[in-house]
C-alpha cells in the first residue's frame, strides 16, 4: 500500500474520529492516533532511504510529543489492566457463558497492544 493510500485511510479515519469528538471525548484518543498515523506516513515519505547522519538535532518536536502521550497512555493503560472481579465463571442475566463483549479486561488489553505498537513506531522515526 502506497503512502498516498496510507494519508488517505488515515486522514478519514481522523475525519470520522473528530466527529466522533463532539459526543464523546474517547474520540480524541482516536483522532490523535490517526493524526500520529498520517504524521508518520508524512515523514516517511519525506525522508530518504538512509536518513540517519551525524550531527541530526535530535527528536522533533512532533515525534517526542507523541511519544510522550503514547508512552503516557502504554503506562495507564498497564496500571487499568488488573483482573476484573465478577461473574467469571458463571452465567451473565442468565444467557450462558460470558461472551467476548462482556470482557472488559480484553479491551484493555487491546488498547495496551495498540498503544505499545504507536509507541514501537515513533521509535522508529
Amino acid at each position: 500500500m502506497g503512502v498516498a493510500r496510507l494519508r488517505g485511510v488515515f486522514g478519514a479515519a481522523a475525519l470520522r474520529a473528530l466527529w466522533g469528538a463532539r459526543r464523546t471525548p474517547h474520540h480524541l484518543h482516536h483522532l490523535l492516533g490517526t493524526a500520529a498515523m498520517v504524521y508518520m506516513a508524512l515523514a516517511m515519505a519525506a525522508s530518504p532511504a538512509h536518513h540517519h547522519e551525524h550531527g541530526d538535532s535530535g527528536v522533533p518536536l512532533v515525534t517526542g510529543v507523541l511519544l510522550l502521550y503514547f508512552v503516557g497512555y502504554v503506562l495507564l493503560s498497564g496500571i487499568r489492566l488488573v483482573p476484573v472481579t465478577g461473574a467469571v465463571g458463571g452465567a451473565v442475566g442468565g444467557r450462558g457463558s460470558v461472551g467476548w463483549g462482556d470482557r472488559p479486561e480484553l479491551a484493555r488489553a487491546c488498547r495496551l497492544s495498540m498503544g505499545i505498537g504507536m509507541v514501537a513506531m515513533l521509535l522508529t522515526l
